[in-house]
């Protein structure tokens, strides 16, 4: 369809033979086309990611220059912020696909404009990183978790094999076996390597999710065997996930409240009224006791090393597949989406400065 609209008649039996060609080793989804008569070029993809990941670095970088500017203490959690991580990072890359879906003459729903923006490089690594460096790990840990759940995501989209080393034909995400006369392209082995760095630490949060799901079985051995600090364990388990899954569907309101919270209170009782960030805060500024170290500090560093990992592995894939995919990467009005993508970061991050300027936030 996309050759018959862009190309002259003499060249589409061409334009058909070279997508054909493609088939076998490029994957579902990096074939794209919004109905226009001409593909735009790549290269506003990856000036709005450089300006995703510089508003990111500015965000961190600005809330700890507001924070030391008014003589108060690293911030170390603030629900509006979480919300506008999740805005970015999650938020976003569905309203991206959704809108390359809605632009393609294909009818029905496809998965394969969803997956890519998934794919795309963030700055959260580098500003947690930032933030763990100069500011503190609390604040830093929203960065992460945010990046932390789209690395999850991915693994479960992609469905990687452990022997994805051993060639695209083996990865359902990247094609079907390969003929003889389709040979894939060398870079391919970057791509697919890539998507394994990018996806593969997912694995490890879906571990520890299912891990946690232990926590009867732990609680009923520690009974019959009178071990009562594995039952105490158990419970602790069982406790933090009620609070996490309490706090990402009261979070909404949290966040009013701690706007509401941070413009009437005093900054003499700044933790005194708002015991979940307070409790936060305090237990991230505890990193004297040896134990609360070790967790911190060396868990904080290997979370960020993943996601830096992670980072890399985005830019692997993307650099080297969008070129690869050539025009069957075809979206419509492209150069648009990610100008409006690249300008909700900013205006996101600025509304969020503002908002610590004004100390509406923690």
């Amino acid at each position: 369809m996309r050759c018959t609209a862009q190309k002259p008649k003499d060249q589409v039996a061409g334009c058909v033979d070279a997508e054909i060609a493609k088939l076998p080793w490029l994957p579902y989804y990096a074939y794209t086309w919004g109905g226009q008569s001409q593909c735009e070029d790549l290269a506003s993809i990856f000036i709005s990611i450089t300006f995703d990941i510089l508003a990111l670095v500015c965000h961190a970088i600005g809330t700890i220059y507001l924070a030391r500017r008014k003589g108060e203490p690293p911030p170390s959690f603030s629900f509006v912020s979480m919300w506008g991580m999740v805005l970015t990072g999650f938020c976003k890359p569905i309203a991206e696909g959704f809108l390359l879906n809605a632009m393609s003459p294909a009818p029905g729903f496809s998965m394969g404009p969803y997956l890519l923006p998934f794919l795309r490089p963030t700055g959260f690594a580098l500003a947690a990183f930032i933030s763990g460096v100069w500011g503190s790990r609390g604040w830093g840990l929203m960065y992460l978790f945010m990046d932390g759940v789209v690395t999850m995501l991915t693994f479960f989209a992609f469905n990687l094999r452990i022997d994805i080393w051993k060639g695209p034909a083996v990865v359902p995400s990247l094609g079907s076996i390969v003929t003889a006369g389709s040979l894939p392209p060398p870079q391919l082995p970057t791509v697919y390597g890539g998507l394994f760095v990018a996806t593969l630490p997912g694995a490890l949060f879906v571990a520890a999710y299912f891990l946690a799901g232990l926590w009867p079985t732990m609680v009923l051995v520690g009974c019959c065997t009178k071990t009562w600090s594995l039952v105490k364990l158990g419970f602790a388990i069982w406790l933090t996930w009620v609070c996490f899954f309490l706090m990402i569907f009261t979070s909404p309101f949290l966040a009013i409240w701690e706007m509401v919270w941070k413009k009437c209170s005093s900054k003499e009782k700044r933790f005194g009224r708002f015991p979940a960030v307070g409790w936060y805060a305090k237990w991230f500024r505890s990193s004297e006791h040896p134990r609360l170290r070790l967790v911190g500090v060396y868990g904080y560093l290997l979370w960020v090393s993943l996601q830096f990992a992670v980072f890399v592995g985005r830019w692997m894939v993307l650099a080297n597949l969008l070129p690869l995919a050539g025009d069957a990467w075809c979206p419509g009005l492209l150069r648009d989406i990610e100008a409006g993508s690249a300008l909700s970061t900013i205006f996101l991050v600025a509304g969020l400065l503002g908002l610590k300027s004004l100390n509406l936030t923690l």
